[in-house]
């Protein structure tokens, strides 16, 4: 199809939808200056162009029983075409591997995993191992999270050619409507306000049982879907099934609303950093992240041990906006060591968020049966 074609209105109706996933029809229509059935038209026009390519839903993954996160780069032997397409099919098989970028540089990829236990990162190391042709370099275990923002840097008009790049940006909104609903009002009346909650750091964490399990399965990959649909999928009323996502999102259990992007519609160019530091106090670490977290082209920051001490993914507008952004001043920090940059060329796996909530469930109940056999064995000793 091409890269579509994108005017202010449809930039501006981006820009509102990725800071406010929330956003009603009605209130969208105002920002952008057209009537709601002229914005829900444009919407669905990018919705169809795959301009918009999805809605998802980022949970906790320690409420999933995935706390250990890696980033890990990986190198193949031979470029060939053959050989790329069998490992892409290989990692988007992989339940633990969230997301894959093809990526410039020393390495051919950067894959995103979420494991329960040292033991499952083990094992998906080794199973990568044992793909032909595939050399893992580097491994970057994140220790905290410390920003994902939903503004990214748009102009009014492109002029880079297309790359295939196509990445996920995040924004904190709420699901909206049914995509079969004809209605141009959002769905969200159950879903309007607050536009967005903060976890409650005093609260308790969340137990989740199992409707809680089929309400974030359900909203993985559909994070506008209105609450009325959501609740008919999950067998509940609506209200009781807007109280415990509202409970999700005040517990932290659901962290943030994704909306999927193409980034060469947008004229957009995606890379990652990875920053070495000098070994330095906790007090310059608290002071360094917070400058990282302040410059606006970088969208994520990680603080990661291993290979880095922060992997950040960065956005701009042509090589010109990254020669700037990695011209910053906050890169020639004293205290940094190295920092090493690779575009990425193109986003690898389809977006699917349930493929997390398959593998926790799949590791809580190899879990429960470990736990039930130490049982068995500590019973069976105790008879004899």
């Amino acid at each position: 199809m091409g890269t579509p074609h994108l005017d202010d209105v449809d930039r501006l109706i981006l820009r509102q939808l990725t800071a406010d996933v929330r956003i009603t029809y009605a209130d969208l229509a105002a920002r952008v200056g057209l009537s709601e059935s002229q914005c829900l038209r444009r919407v669905r026009t990018l919705e169809r162009t795959k301009v918009i390519q999805g809605y998802i839903t980022m949970v906790d993954p320690i409420a999933l029983n995935l706390p250990i996160c890696a980033f890990i780069e990986v190198r193949l032997h031979t470029g060939h075409d053959a050989q790329t397409k069998r490992f892409e099919r290989a990692v988007d098989q992989r339940a633990d591997v969230a997301s894959c970028w093809r990526t410039s540089g020393d390495a051919d990829y950067l894959l995103h995993a979420f494991v329960a236990d040292p033991l499952g990162y083990e094992r998906l190391l080794n199973a990568l191992a044992d793909i032909d042709g595939v050399e893992i370099i580097r491994t970057h275990l994140v220790l905290n999270a410390l920003k994902r923002s939903p503004r990214f840097p748009l102009h009014c008009t492109g002029t880079r050619p297309p790359m295939g790049t196509a990445l996920s940006t995040i924004g904190d909104g709420a699901p909206d409507r049914d995509a079969n609903s004809t209605s141009t009002s959002h769905p969200g009346t159950s879903f309007d306000s607050p536009p967005a909650i903060e976890p409650d750091e005093a609260a308790p964490r969340r137990c989740l049982d199992e409707l809680d399990r089929r309400i974030l399965r359900t909203l993985a990959n559909h994070g506008r879907m209105s609450n009325a649909v959501l609740a008919e999928r999950i067998g509940l009323s609506p209200a009781p099934c807007l109280r415990r996502v509202r409970a999700l999102e005040a517990a932290g259990v659901i962290q943030a609303y994704y909306v999927v992007l193409d980034l060469d519609a947008l004229d957009l160019i995606g890379f990652w950093v990875m920053i070495r530091l000098k070994t330095l106090s906790p007090e310059w670490h608290e002071n360094f992240a917070r400058a990282l977290t302040d410059v606006r082209e970088i969208m994520s920051v990680n603080r990661t041990t291993g290979a880095s001490d922060y992997i950040l993914l960065c956005m701009a507008n042509g090589v010109g906006g990254v020669e700037q952004v990695l011209a910053n001043r906050v890169f020639s920090r004293p205290g940094v060591n190295s920092i090493q940059s690779a575009l990425c060329l193109r986003y690898c796996n389809h977006v699917n968020l349930e493929k997390l909530h398959d593998v926790a469930r799949r590791t809580e109940g190899a879990s429960k049966e470990r736990s039930i056999d130490v049982v068995g064995q500590v019973n069976a000793s105790r008879k004899r």
